[in-house]
């Protein structure tokens, strides 16, 4: 019996394949990790990039709403864990679309009962680290990060 469904939302990127079929950024990165050539593969492929609108993303958290209560069941909840959204030191401010994707999974997950678990707030008020760079090394969490970011999923008591 699953009771719970914890998903990481952290980005409004995405390629279509042919009839509109999703290719996973993630995807993406880690082909180009394995030595691919990605600006080769959207162009064999014919990729099509686009960033999700908020409509979209609601859309979309609404279907996978709908999805977990179909093979799970109805008392399943949905959890979403948006990307680290902490400023950044040279600027001394937040990331603007990291800023803009945080806010608005926190308002749709509020208005659709979804359980939202702002990781990069936790850090902030629950730790003495202010800044991206303290917990995050490129698009990883640092050592720190990760045992900081443990303890934070200990608190969404699964």
């Amino acid at each position: 019996n699953t009771s719970k469904i914890i998903l990481e939302v952290c980005s409004r990127k995405i390629y279509f394949y042919k009839d509109n079929i999703p290719v996973k950024w993630r995807e993406k990165k880690l082909c180009s990790k394995a030595g691919g050539d990605i600006q080769k593969l959207i162009n064999k492929y014919n990729l099509v990039y686009h960033e999700l609108t908020n409509e979209e993303i609601e859309q979309d958290l609404l279907y996978i709403k709908e999805l977990i209560k179909t093979i799970f069941n109805e008392k399943t909840e949905l959890h979403i864990i948006p990307n680290v959204n902490m400023k950044i030191q040279e600027t001394n401010n937040y990331i603007p679309k990291r800023v803009s994707l945080v806010d608005c999974l926190e308002k749709l997950c509020n208005k659709h009962d979804i359980h939202f678990h702002n990781v990069g707030n936790y850090i902030e008020t629950n730790t003495k680290y202010k800044f991206l760079e303290e917990v995050m090394q490129g698009s990883k969490y640092s050592p720190l990060g990760k045992k900081i970011v443990d303890s934070f999923v200990k608190t969404i008591k699964i």
